[in-house]
């Protein structure tokens, strides 16, 4: 099977990262794997082509153009894919153009969650206008796909839920250790330092779990716009002893496992990669009730949840957690949870069902 997985760009994030361990698990399997890229490529792109993928870019400027569509149209008739893969709805219509242009078998999308990461809701009009050209929309985790599917309209049948799934090596031969050192904890979040991403109720919640736990750490590591102005906060709070805020990291497994407890503090999400690999780290779980969390981090068994939002409710949800006696338990079902439900082959597996559904023509209409 030839695939093109289509991305804006690979920039280090969940989403590129799940593009490019599928892209790799498609390839192993045989298939011709190739990524394109509506704009740069990104820090990933490197990975990527010492993996075996190739990596085609279109350099798209703002706004709608149609020389890209035609240049995208005229690489994929170059390419024959059978499927075309496109990842979130900025992308897509650029996508499902060309590949009606260039006669592809088959187009499908996937969904990582229903909003962006200014935390604005994603324009659809486009996504609606060439929803008859898409085979199959794939959505992340159940709530994204009742959040989404009824304002994408189309047939019911036409969505679906696949579970994000990661790399499992990295984290064979290292685990966390949660709350041995109690009660100097650390308690830690990796993710793009965006609105949505919430670091700021975070530090505000750590700055009353330190009366409390006046040992404990907070390491945040993942870069981004707001990295100055978090660390701003920090030193303005007095908090810079405790807190750490780092850029993006490239060995996600040894940072995780030196924590005591993850945490997400969220307004919303799809399914993000890092709760997975928190998880398959041995380490519990702290979050806020968003997205596809709470169906993949149980509460009550891997995780504690509180509303988004709410610095007073994550800091008592967080000395929750911290005084259970409940760190390692949790934290040993997290990872028996990840390793045996949520590798990388566990959802290249439904995505390869999918697609041979598509291009054999047996996908239910």
């Amino acid at each position: 099977m030839r695939i093109v997985e289509f991305v804006e760009t690979l920039n280090l994030g969940g989403l590129e990262k799940m593009v490019l361990n599928l892209a790799v698990e498609q390839a192993s399997a045989g298939h011709q794997v190739r990524i394109y890229c509506l704009f740069r490529p990104g820090t990933l792109a490197d990975e990527a082509r010492e993996r075996g993928i190739e990596i085609t870019f279109f350099d798209k400027k703002l706004g709608f153009s149609f020389s890209t569509l035609f240049a995208i149209a005229a690489v994929m008739r170059r390419d024959r894919p059978d499927v075309v893969h496109s990842h979130n709805p900025f992308v897509h219509h650029y996508a499902a153009m060309a590949a009606k242009l260039a006669g592809c078998k088959a187009t499908v999308n996937t969904r990582h969650g229903p909003i962006d990461s200014e935390g604005k809701a994603f324009n659809e009009r486009y996504f609606r206008w060439v929803l008859p050209l898409t085979d199959h929309v794939v959505h992340v985790s159940d709530h994204c796909r009742q959040t989404l599917s009824p304002r994408l309209r189309g047939r019911k049948n036409k969505h679906s839920v696949i579970l994000n799934g990661i790399s499992l090596e990295p984290f064979m031969s290292q685990k966390a250790q949660p709350g041995q050192s109690f009660p100097c904890l650390r308690f830690g979040t990796v993710g793009r330092m965006v609105p949505v991403k919430a670091h700021s109720i975070l530090i505000e919640a750590f700055r009353l779990v330190l009366e409390k736990l006046p040992t404990a750490e907070l390491h945040i590591v993942g870069g981004g716009p707001l990295m100055n102005e978090l660390q701003a906060q920090t030193d303005k709070l007095g908090l810079a002893r405790h807190v750490q805020i780092k850029g993006p990291s490239s060995d996600i497994s040894s940072v995780l496992s030196k924590w005591d407890i993850f945490v997400l503090p969220s307004l919303n999400e799809g399914l993000p990669l890092v709760v997975l690999e928190a998880m398959a780290a041995g380490l519990p779980i702290v979050a806020t009730r968003v997205g596809g969390v709470p169906e993949v981090a149980q509460e009550g068994t891997v995780a504690w949840y509180c509303e988004p939002n709410d610095p007073i409710a994550l800091a008592n949800t967080l000395l929750t957690a911290a005084f259970s006696g409940e760190l390692v338990t949790r934290g040993a079902t997290a990872r028996e949870i990840a390793m045996e439900n949520f590798g990388i082959f566990a959802m290249y597996q439904h995505y390869d069902d999918l697609f041979c559904r598509l291009i054999n023509h047996t996908e239910t209409v």
